[in-house]
């Protein structure tokens, strides 16, 4: 899909309690206006001095706050270019159109109040990004989301920029800063990682199963060649076994591979661990991933490691253990 554009965002509520949503997104791709007892005759003519007075008479309980907060609903629905962007919520997700400025009167939908409008949209009604995927509700911001508990039919949307954003998945330059940064730290964080003792390289695997909330047992190694952590996650009671190396050469990851292959029916996961890739190890891996050989192993390396130890929080125990 091509980049969307829109001068303005305006949220509007598709009938009391939702009552139109299912007619206007699923079935005639419009957008539909209540106030059925305010002229339509008037507002088509921008007399919109006359229809406020009138409907400060026709609702002898509203202020003339109460009767302009109305009045200035009607007139974005009957004013607004086919530039703006309309936005709900529907089925837990968010949906956007442009309107057509043509206002139509549902006389057939009449009552002793008068009928609905509706303005027919330009190619519909869209609950996806740019890129196809679903603006569901709960990946929105909520400074967004909230203006769903507006009590009224349309209003303004503040959030118009990350709105348009979000859509034609583009980042702020908050983002794009933050992202340049943390990219930084991962980078300075791998020299760190690598200077770790085997020992203490051993604690640190050990730090990021237990914050994903794996249990150890047994000693290390347990009598066991080439295993360093047995692991149980207290939840589903599934084991894991855990080899760490610092350095990992070819013959260490085939000595490992062997060892698990004899265990992996005992075990539901099994883990290599390195830093550092030793002799003729990056060139196996080349080979195997070129012709489609997998490994009954989860293999972490480097830039693994970086990554788990940001979302564990262990930047600051790396830092005073290498400090």
């Amino acid at each position: 899909m091509k980049k969307i554009f829109a001068e303005k965002v305006l949220y509007i509520k598709l009938g009391k309690g939702g009552e139109y949503e299912k007619e206007c997104i699923e079935e005639k791709s419009t957008i539909k206006l209540g106030y059925h007892g305010e002229s339509h005759e008037l507002c088509i003519q921008g007399k919109w001095d006359v229809l406020n007075n009138g409907m400060i008479k026709n609702h002898k309980e509203w202020s003339q706050n109460t009767a302009t907060f109305h009045l200035n609903q009607i007139k974005m629905f009957y004013e607004e270019p086919k530039t703006t962007m309309w936005i709900t919520f529907y089925n837990h997700k968010l949906w956007y159109c442009f309107a057509e400025e043509e206002i139509i009167y549902l006389e057939k939908e009449s009552t002793d109040r008068g009928a609905p409008k509706e303005r027919r949209t330009v190619d519909g009604w869209h609950d996806v990004d740019v890129k196809g995927k679903h603006l569901n509700i709960l990946g929105l911001n909520g400074n967004l989301t909230k203006v769903q508990g507006f009590r009224g039919t349309i209003c303004n949307i503040n959030e118009s920029e990350y709105l348009l954003r979000k859509i034609n998945c583009e980042k702020s330059p908050e983002q794009i800063k933050l992202e340049k940064d943390l990219s930084q730290v991962q980078q300075d964080l791998i020299p760190l990682i690598k200077s770790l003792t085997p020992k203490d390289f051993e604690i640190f695997v050990d730090l990021i199963f237990r914050y994903a909330g794996w249990s150890r047992f047994g000693q290390v190694g347990d009598g066991i060649r080439d295993i360093d952590i047995q692991l149980v996650s207290p939840v589903t009671m599934e084991r894991a076994l855990v080899q760490v190396k610092s350095e990992c050469s070819r013959k260490t990851f085939e000595n490992v591979e062997s060892t698990f292959s004899l265990l992996s029916k005992d075990y539901n996961q099994l883990y290599l661990v390195y830093h550092t890739p030793g002799s003729g190890l990056e060139k196996l891996l080349k080979q195997r991933d070129k012709k489609g050989i997998g490994t009954i192993m989860k293999i972490w390396d480097i830039q693994t490691l970086v990554e788990l130890s940001l979302n564990a929080g262990l930047i600051d125990w790396l830092i005073k253990k290498t400090s």
